[in-house]
């Protein structure tokens, strides 16, 4: 499976040559983040007001030496995959180009357009408090909003 990790094309440039690579992004994060391809669409406004020359790595997770994590870190009801330990040169399938509108906006790229963006969202449900006259609640990413029952 091919998963995605956004670099600052500098770096990128400064370890492409090296057997082994992310060692700084472990050390500030304990691992190193990266999305599916149908989930980057959610990722990428991190990006946005970004204006460093950015790329998209697509790492082959069954070449990748170090084990990956597919985990929820943010209880929003999507998983991500996490490397925990260094990426080997050999699972970077290909080097893309961020491309971007002219507001900052990702436009996805060719290459990765046989793979649909994935719209899941995750509701609980769950018996509102008494203020709220016994409706049922939904929570989706910290919004909260009432329907009769």
């Amino acid at each position: 499976m091919t998963i995605l990790h956004c670099i600052p094309k500098k770096d990128w440039d400064s370890m492409k040559e090296l057997k082994q690579f992310g060692q700084p992004m472990l050390d500030a994060s304990g691992f190193i983040h990266c999305s599916s391809v149908e989930y980057f669409w959610r990722v990428a406004p991190n990006f946005a007001h970004d204006s460093e020359e950015r790329l998209l790595l697509c790492i082959d997770t069954d070449r990748l030496d170090a084990p990956v994590r597919w985990e929820d870190l943010e209880g929003c009801g999507r998983e991500y995959p996490h490397i925990y330990g260094l990426v080997n040169r050999e699972a970077v399938t290909a080097v893309l180009p961020y491309r971007r509108d002219a507001q900052g906006n990702w436009i996805k790229n060719p290459e990765l357009s046989s793979t649909p963006n994935r719209y899941k969202y995750s509701f609980r449900r769950q018996t509102a408090p008494p203020i709220l006259g016994g409706a049922f609640w939904f929570e989706r990413r910290g919004v909260y909003s009432t329907r009769e029952a």
